[in-house]
């Protein structure tokens, strides 16, 4: 439906990112794992459009 209403899409930017303040030192797991997964999670969603052409 996308498709037929607006074409095909021929440029994504995905601007997805989370910055910490602590030091390395002070971070915790959880707050690692958090960045990592929004900066680098999000870039391999940016693949889902590519199998639609």
């Amino acid at each position: 439906m996308a498709v037929a209403r607006f074409g095909w899409i021929d440029v994504l930017v995905n601007n997805a990112g989370i910055l910490r303040f602590s030091g390395i030192e002070t971070c915790t797991d959880e707050q690692w794992e958090q960045v990592i997964g929004i900066n680098l999670g999000a870039f391999s969603k940016g693949f889902a459009p590519s199998p639609l052409r």
